[in-house]
């Protein structure tokens, strides 16, 4: 790892807090929405579609939005972020 790279994850802990608890956070959050999507798709008798997928994914950053608010709600480039999740995941989800 390089120092700037250092740096970088030094700077984040401070704003984000520690880098375990958080992302163990967003990963059991995200694996439970794969899980729930899967499982939609396999009730359905087929794989998920590369635009559920891609709704998926815009749904999974906007939970690291919403872990990162928890840690500080006054930091508005999350909520800023998180809005703009929620309106790549409706427009991935309708196929615009």
């Amino acid at each position: 790892m390089s120092d700037k790279d250092q740096e970088i994850l030094e700077e984040r802990g401070k704003k984000y807090g520690p880098i375990e608890p958080m992302w163990t956070t967003i990963g059991v959050k995200q694996w439970a929405n794969f899980n729930f999507l899967w499982q939609k798709c396999c009730d359905q008798g087929r794989e998920p579609t590369s635009q559920e997928l891609g709704h998926l994914a815009a749904m999974n950053m906007q939970d690291v939005k919403v872990v990162r608010s928890i840690q500080d709600p006054t930091y508005d480039d999350n909520y800023v972020d998180g809005r703009n999740y929620w309106t790549i995941g409706e427009r991935v989800g309708s196929g615009d």
